[in-house]
């Protein structure tokens, strides 16, 4: 009966430990994504580009020669944004071509609502709004995963701004709401 004793209080100890993981985890994991989506526009960004849309901060780089051919590269659905071309962005720069990201509402430093519905459509308005700021026309528009469906809604809507695309794994429909947001009902 004492073997049978010993091995109970072990499994309710691990599970007690377990439980206190996933709980500090789960607190942690609030902190973390509130402090991430309130925290200062130019936090540790010395490069930081801002363009306000309708009182909106929209996050941009714009590198690279200013009257070459330009390339936007528009990501897809990942949380960092802008972020998953840094590679790219400096290569292409370097090559000679002037190269302009932006963070998607929603995505890495641009606003991010308290209850966001970031269509298609409105992401492809938001990107033609940053076009049209920066005087880019006839972009070679490169997009991957969901970004894909916002250059296609783009070059529909505002061909002016699309001379040619190329999409890199595209995905066409969003399923899944944004990460970030996710974290937040954990």
């Amino acid at each position: 009966m004492g073997v049978v004793r010993f091995v109970w209080n072990v499994i309710l100890a691990v599970l007690l430990v377990a439980l206190v993981i996933v709980v500090l985890g789960t607190g942690l994991g609030l902190v973390a994504a509130r402090s991430w989506e309130t925290e200062g526009l130019d936090d540790g960004r010395a490069e930081a580009t801002w363009l306000w849309l309708e009182g909106r901060p929209i996050y941009y780089q714009d590198q690279g020669n200013h009257d070459a051919l330009c390339v936007v590269l528009v990501h897809g659905h990942s949380p960092e944004g802008l972020e998953v071309w840094a590679d790219n962005r400096t290569a292409l720069a370097r090559s000679g071509l002037r190269v302009v990201s932006v963070d998607l509402s929603g995505y890495g430093r641009s606003d991010r609502a308290t209850e966001p519905v970031y269509s298609v459509r409105e992401q492809a308005e938001l990107l033609a709004s940053v076009l049209n700021n920066l005087q880019v026309r006839d972009a070679i528009v490169v997009a991957h995963d969901w970004g894909s469906a916002v250059a296609l809604q783009m070059a529909l809507d505002q061909p002016q701004f699309v001379q040619q695309l190329v999409l890199v794994a595209p995905r066409l429909e969003l399923e899944s709401e944004l990460a970030w947001r996710m974290a937040l009902k954990v």
